[in-house]
């Protein structure tokens, strides 16, 4: 239940009309299409829409309060006829997360761990929440899908509830300060930094700006505080001024000198044993995500039981249970033929990930197809990126057909001789003509060229 003057305290607001009766607000919701009756509605503005427009509309299905801009109050209680409360605020968006920050620090006793990365950080708030819940008895929360911005942070810890004793809550960034900013707003018990690599380019500049923006995921570590990164990343001269002195946990392959050391032992296309050194023990156990890059996100779970508590046993059953949401090496089989859509997102980094999996992997397939879509915000060097990753692809997977589709892989793919699609209806009368029963098909892509199409 929120208080209304610690309301009006926490977001600089003032209740409009002045008299009007305050009545008890549990939840606070920015959609109306899930507002309930005894909600608060907060009206955010976005790039193609005004919360402020559906204001009349909240009250209508239940709403008991709103929150909205100054600007705006007087047009919406003449709407309203002056009988809901409205908190009224300079900025919906700022007032939004500083009650999120408020609800969170309702719960001083939750472990709350916050995950960033160039890629994995999905994958690894899967693996760490799953372990999390074993651990917990499922009193976990972590985030819903993809919402982890600067709305979809404080949507999360707005979810918090008492019976939450942990949270796994993921932090993305397209420019600079984003991180450091959500990062305010979480104060995470745990800091995980994943990976570092070329994603977001057109808005952090460099490689050295997308690592000085991930750093600021352990900007709010209070005393009692862990950092969870890569152990060829624990002295980079960006990262270590921000990490904690002495609660340190690194994660790296057998023999790089981590707290946490992973060993891939190799797998097929739906599973894998993974091996772990933690401590001085040794792990061994077998799950449903094959592939190196996930084996490391398992040492990542690793390390996060190291600082908790959590017994090796606990850990592998929580990882036994774990499976990816969709569109993330999505495997299924469909008139024989094997489909792996990883097309999610996509970068440089990622898309080799998917292509070391498929070597090792696919040996018992027929004919391997695979349609590599453009990777978007790449900055002035996309077109090397491109280049790179079809390289690569050529290179590893030699007898692979390599499908480049979008105008980006199509320009790369001109000086590796291959055919490039850039016709959605083009690209699926190839894959018609060309695969066989026995064949395997792994799309990836940047989120917007939509290739799950």
């Amino acid at each position: 239940m929120f208080d209304w003057q610690e309301l009006v305290e926490t977001a600089a607001a003032r209740v409009v009309p002045a008299d009007i009766p305050l009545p008890a607000v549990s939840v606070i919701t920015t959609d109306t299409r899930t507002v309930g009756h005894g909600d608060m509605f907060l009206a955010l503005r976005g790039e193609r829409f005004d919360g402020h427009d559906f204001a009349t509309t909240a009250v209508d299905q239940g709403a008991a309060a709103l929150c909205v801009d100054e600007q705006m109050v007087e047009a919406i209680v003449a709407a309203t006829g002056g009988t809901t409360p409205c908190l009224c605020v300079g900025d919906t968006l700022a007032a939004y997360q500083a009650i999120a920050r408020l609800h969170r620090r309702g719960f001083p006793n939750l472990k709350m761990i916050a995950i960033t990365g160039s890629s994995g950080k999905t994958s690894t708030r899967t693996i760490v929440g799953a372990v999390l819940s074993r651990h917990f008895d499922g009193a976990v929360l972590t985030t819903r899908d993809n919402t982890n911005n600067h709305v979809g942070v404080p949507q999360n810890l707005l979810r918090l509830t008492p019976e939450h004793r942990g949270a796994v809550l993921e932090l993305g960034t397209s420019t600079p300060g984003e991180i450091r900013s959500l990062t305010a707003l979480v104060e995470p018990d745990i800091a995980i930094l994943t990976n570092v690599g070329p994603v977001h380019l057109e808005g952090l500049g460099s490689i050295d700006g997308v690592v000085r923006e991930k750093a600021g995921v352990f900007s709010k570590l209070g005393e009692h505080g862990s950092a969870i990164l890569p152990v060829h990343l624990r002295h980079h001269p960006q990262i270590a001024p921000s990490l904690p002195v002495d609660r340190v946990v690194t994660v790296g392959n057998a023999g790089d000198g981590a707290d946490v050391e992973v060993t891939y032992c190799g797998g097929d296309l739906t599973s894998a044993r993974v091996g772990v050194c933690r401590g001085g023990r040794d792990v061994e156990f077998s799950w449903a995500l094959p592939g190196a890059h996930q084996a490391m996100n398992a040492g990542i779970a690793f390390a996060v039981a190291q600082v908790l508590g959590i017994e090796d046993d606990c850990v592998v059953e929580g990882l036994a249970a774990c499976r990816l949401p969709g569109m993330r090496t999505l495997t299924v089989e469909h008139d024989g033929v094997t489909w792996i859509n990883d097309a999610y997102n996509a970068n440089p980094d990622s898309v080799k990930a998917l292509l070391d999996w498929l070597a090792s992997a696919s040996h018992s397939c027929g004919h391997v197809h695979i349609v590599l879509g453009d990777m978007l915000e790449l900055g002035p060097d996309t077109s090397q990126y491109h280049a790179t990753v079809l390289a690569y692809a050529c290179e590893h997977l030699p007898n692979a057909g390599i499908l480049p589709f979008g105008p980006l892989m199509a320009k790369a793919a001109r000086s590796f001789g291959l055919d490039a699609f850039e016709d959605i209806e083009d690209l699926r009368q190839h894959i018609t003509s060309h695969v066989a029963a026995g064949d395997l098909i792994a799309v990836k892509a940047s989120r917007g060229m939509a290739l799950e199409r």
